[in-house]
Parts: structure tokens; C-alpha cells; sequence
């Protein structure tokens, strides 16, 4: 098990930013300065929608080994990215 993470966790490690912020690329032309905010504002929503992918299985899993604490600790981390 790797406990030393410091080299994984900076800013280039398991974040990836670059080839995140390598898909804002505008189209428009002549540039629309709201076009940036739309790109920006739906990659946030595609990364949220994939965490509660993330976390929903490991909440049901709970439920079925009757853990109610862990599967509510889950769903209310969930909440406000429902909202």
C-alpha cells in the first residue's frame, strides 16, 4: 500500500489539470466572452455527476450490509451536489 503521496497529490499529479484545461478551447468567432463561462460551468457539472457515480455503490453497499451510518454519511455528502 503506497502511503507517500506527496509527489501524487501536487498539482500535476493525480488532478491532471492540464489536459483538463486543455479542453476549453471556445469556438466562436469573433470570441464570445461568455463562452468560456459555459465550457467551464458544464466541465463542473460532468465532474460532479462522476463523483456521485463514484460514491452512490459504495452508499448502496451499505445499505445492503445494513451499515445505515456509512450509507447516510454518503448521501449526505451527496446532497448538495444534487442541489
Amino acid at each position: 500500500m503506497v502511503t507517500d503521496l506527496r509527489d501524487r497529490l501536487a498539482c500535476g499529479g493525480d488532478l491532471c489539470p492540464d489536459g483538463l484545461l486543455a479542453k476549453q478551447k471556445p469556438l466562436s468567432d469573433p470570441p464570445h466572452h461568455d463562452e468560456m463561462r459555459f465550457i467551464v460551468q458544464h466541465q463542473v457539472s460532468a465532474l460532479w455527476m462522476n463523483l456521485l457515480i463514484h460514491e452512490h455503490p459504495a452508499a448502496i453497499g451499505h445499505m445492503h450490509r445494513d451499515e445505515l451510518g456509512p450509507r447516510f454519511k454518503i448521501l449526505t455528502r451527496e446532497k448538495p451536489v444534487q442541489r
